[in-house]
C-alpha cells in the first residue's frame, strides 16, 4: 500500500511539473500579460509625424489661374520632390522652402504664405502628402523586410500585423527599436509583455524606424498548444508505465 501511495506522489508531482512548464511558456508568448480585464492603458500623446531628410513629397498647388497653377506645379500633375539633406525641398517659381521639422499642415502653411508674398496667385490651395513612408521589421518577425506605412500614422501593433506577427520564438520583453533623431541613430528597448508601451512615445512609429526582435537564447518553446498537450500526455503515461512496473515487482 506504500508503494502505490508513494508511486502515485510521484505522477502528480510529475504532471503538475509537466503542466507548469506549460504554463510558463505560454505566458511568455503573451502580448501586455498585465493588463487586466476592464482596463484601459494610458492614453497617447496626440502624434504629429514631422517631414523629414530623404522624404519624398508629393506637392499639388491649386489657384484661380489656371496657367499659374500649371507653372506652380511644373506640369499638369502633381510633382513629387525630395526633402535634401539640407532640409530643403525645391519648387517650380518658388525655390527652396524650409521642408525638415514641419507636419504636412505647416509645410503646407509655408508654401501658402511663400506664394502671398511674392504676389504669385490670391487665395492659393495647397496639398502636401508624403509618398515614402516606410518602416523595417527585422529578427524573430514572421514576415521580416520593409513595410510600406498606408500612411503617417502607424502603431506598434499595427506594424507588427502587417509582418506577420512575431515567431514563436521572439524574445518580447527586449525588442529594440532604432531611430534617426537629428541625424543620430537613437535605440530604444522595451518590452511587449507590458502595457505601458502604449504610453510611450514610440508606440506611433515613424517613417524609417527599424524594429528587431531578438532570438530566445534557448530555442526550446513548444511549437503549439497541441504540442504542450502532447507533452502533458507523454509524461503521464511515463509515469503509468513507472507505476506498473513498481507494482510488478
Amino acid at each position: 500500500m506504500k508503494r502505490i501511495s508513494h508511486c502515485l506522489a510521484i505522477f502528480f508531482c510529475g504532471l503538475a511539473i509537466a503542466c507548469l512548464s506549460s504554463c510558463l511558456s505560454s505566458k511568455k508568448l503573451t502580448y501586455f500579460g498585465n493588463l487586466k480585464d476592464g482596463s484601459a492603458p494610458a492614453s497617447v500623446q496626440s502624434f504629429q509625424p514631422v517631414i523629414g531628410k530623404n522624404d519624398v513629397l508629393q506637392i499639388w498647388i491649386t489657384t484661380l489661374d489656371p496657367s499659374m497653377t500649371e507653372t506652380l506645379n511644373g506640369g499638369a500633375k502633381a510633382g513629387e520632390y525630395l526633402v535634401q539633406e539640407s532640409g530643403l525641398v525645391k519648387l517650380p517659381l518658388l525655390g527652396n522652402i524650409k521642408a525638415e521639422g514641419l507636419t504636412k499642415a505647416e509645410l503646407s502653411t509655408a508654401i501658402t504664405n511663400k506664394i502671398l508674398e511674392d504676389k504669385l496667385a490670391k487665395e492659393p490651395i495647397v496639398s502636401v502628402r508624403v509618398v515614402n513612408y516606410k518602416i523595417t521589421m527585422l529578427g524573430e518577425i514572421a514576415r521580416p523586410g520593409a513595410i510600406p506605412m498606408p500612411s503617417e500614422r502607424m502603431t506598434l501593433l499595427e506594424a507588427i500585423g502587417a509582418a506577420g506577427d512575431l515567431t514563436l520564438y521572439a524574445k518580447r520583453d527586449d525588442v529594440m527599436l532604432i531611430r534617426e533623431e537629428n541625424g543620430q541613430r537613437v535605440t530604444t528597448h522595451f518590452s511587449l509583455l507590458d502595457d505601458q508601451v502604449f504610453s510611450k512615445d514610440f508606440y506611433f512609429l515613424k517613417s524609417g524606424d527599424v524594429i528587431y526582435v531578438p532570438p530566445v537564447k534557448e530555442k526550446s518553446l513548444p511549437l503549439n498548444r497541441g504540442f504542450q498537450l502532447y507533452s502533458i500526455i507523454l509524461s503521464s503515461i511515463s509515469f503509468l508505465v513507472v507505476i506498473y512496473l513498481q507494482l510488478l515487482k
